[in-house]
């Protein structure tokens, strides 16, 4: 199945880019200190940091750009998606 714009492959390399730009953002945050305060929370402190900031505005516009394309491209391509997670739990099944 075929859709305007974007091939399941070019989904898939699309959706694998913007993951690698939330996790790599996400883990700037963690070495500035994110999390490190009393129940988990950043402080302010760090959270007033422009280096933080930037990782923090890095990550929230991966996410938004992440739910924009996952909107857009997981109906369209769901019977790819179940194949791929199918192929993916009988590969493991397999090495068992």
């Amino acid at each position: 199945m075929s859709a305007p714009g974007l091939t399941y492959a070019e989904f898939i390399c699309e959706r694998a880019r913007l993951d690698a730009i939330e996790r790599e953002a996400g883990a700037r945050m963690s070495a500035l200190g994110a999390g490190t305060g009393p129940m988990g929370l950043t402080p302010d402190a760090i959270r007033a940091r422009p280096d933080y900031q930037a990782a923090r505005g890095d990550q929230r516009r991966a996410m938004a750009a992440l739910r924009a394309l996952n909107g857009r491209y997981a109906v369209t391509y769901r019977r790819e998606e179940i194949a791929a997670r199918d192929a993916r739990r009988m590969a493991r099944l397999a090495a068992l």
